[in-house]
């Protein structure tokens, strides 16, 4: 039985060895909290298939009309060589209120999707970024939806993928019941104290 059990864990860790490299992601989250639309994003970014465009400095903004945002700041190098939307709204500029973290994002530059990371990123490296936008999705324009932009190809292809949250309904009610028996209770014994 033991023989068994070896045969299968040595068969178990070939098979792991020959599996393809995971494909790396960047992922940012968004969601409309009270009157600002947070941002959070994570992930590692493998820059081995995009092209080293240019330098450059900036600090977070978010612009939906043109697939632009960059959240953090700090001076960036911008590659170039990504497909995905060219928006995810139809509103204009917007600074943040806040931001945290390094400088990561996606912009349009000379009519090419441009990838922002920090100038001493190291590819594959993990990214920890946020920013704070003023202003519901509608107000600053943006489409709820998730979508994606990738590059590259085999065991070097990757992805950046912004995502914006709208709780469903369900959800919303969901939150809410809590609330609710809360204020039910509450009235109860007010009306029974009286």
């Amino acid at each position: 039985m033991l023989r068994l059990v070896a045969a299968g864990a040595i068969l178990l860790a070939g098979i792991a060895a020959q599996a393809p490299k995971a494909e790396a992601a960047f992922i940012a989250t968004a969601q409309q909290v009270g009157g600002n639309v947070d941002v959070v994003g994570s992930g590692t970014l493998d820059l081995t298939d995009l092209t080293l465009f240019t330098s450059g400095s900036g600090g977070a903004y978010i612009q939906p009309d043109d697939a632009q945002i960059l959240l953090g700041a700090s001076n960036v190098l911008i590659y170039f060589g990504l497909t995905g939307p060219g928006n995810f709204g139809s509103g204009g500029a917007a600074p943040n209120s806040s931001r945290t973290g390094e400088a990561v994002g996606l912009a349009e530059i000379v009519s090419t999707l441009d990838l922002f990371v920090p100038a001493d990123y190291v590819s594959g490296s993990s990214l920890t970024s946020s920013a704070d936008f003023t202003g519901s999705f509608a107000g600053i324009g943006i489409t709820p939806g998730t979508y994606v932009w990738t590059w590259g190809s085999s065991g070097d292809a990757d992805s950046f993928t912004l995502r914006f949250a709208v709780p469903e309904p369900a959800s919303a009610l969901l939150l809410g019941l809590p609330l609710a028996g809360t204020l039910l209770a509450r009235r109860r014994t007010a009306r029974g104290q009286a």
